[in-house]
């Protein structure tokens, strides 16, 4: 059992605890590896978006073999989740993933990305399988399907192709940003009505993309008296 995992197992522990020393209704649900548009990569994340993310960027990534997962697209789970309230069973505790027949090695899952993105696989790893983690993850989500009606309906290969499509979009859109934001590198810049909440705004963006030094010009006087009168709100 990795760390990960044992923090899982500690939240669920004070569920049940607070369950019997305080009566409190709790329903525990467990999701496997869900996935979907609008997850915004980060180094945490779990393997598809991680895939996607370094793929789309030409960046390696590595790939344990023998290692066998079930996935989810997070439309699927909110149907599920939402079930919740019309049948809330306190104490009860269900998986919830994708469909059995779903289950693929996470090379399969490389292999989905790749496709979608468009790239070979020059620039990744692959090793065998990872220490300490679980090569097959066999889930049962019998509960749910009989309490909640889950019914997974996206399949891994529309799933990823829809996340690819999202990210493609989204870090497009971020890299555009990036290099716009590189213009105001090293060079200084004057913001009139600079004081106001759009304007400090403004002046702490243009302090992150390293201009060499922001000049705020305002209303000192208005600016001011603003503050005075919170402060009077404020202690009133």
């Amino acid at each position: 059992m990795n760390d990960y995992a044992i923090t899982k197992w500690a939240g669920e522990l004070i569920c049940m605890n607070s369950a019997k020393m305080f009566g409190t209704e709790t329903v525990r649900v467990c999701p496997v590896n869900c996935y979907g548009p609008y997850e915004h990569y980060t180094h945490y994340r779990g393997f598809i978006p991680k895939f996607i993310y370094l793929a789309l960027h030409n960046k390696p990534y590595t790939v344990f073999k023998g290692h066998k997962r079930i996935i989810e697209f997070v439309e699927d789970f909110c149907r599920t989740w939402a079930n919740i309230i019309e049948n809330f069973i306190p104490g009860e505790v269900y998986n919830v993933a994708g469909r059995p027949e779903w289950e693929k090695d996470i090379k399969e899952y490389s292999d989905l990305v790749l496709k979608f993105v468009g790239v070979n696989d020059s620039r990744f790893t692959y090793e065998e399988a990872e220490a300490f983690k679980t090569k097959v993850k066999t889930i049962d989500c019998s509960k749910a399907i009989r309490d909640l009606k889950h019914n997974p309906k996206v399949s891994p290969e529309a799933g990823i192709r829809r996340t690819v499509y999202w990210m493609k979009k989204h870090y497009l859109w971020v890299n555009k940003l990036r290099d716009y934001a590189s213009n105001y590198g090293g060079k200084n810049i004057l913001v009139t009505g600079g004081a106001g909440a759009i304007g400090g705004n403004l002046c702490r963006k243009l302090s992150e993309m390293n201009a060499q030094k922001v000049i705020v010009l305002d209303d000192l006087y208005l600016l001011m008296i603003v503050i005075y009168r919170r402060q009077i709100i404020f202690f009133c």
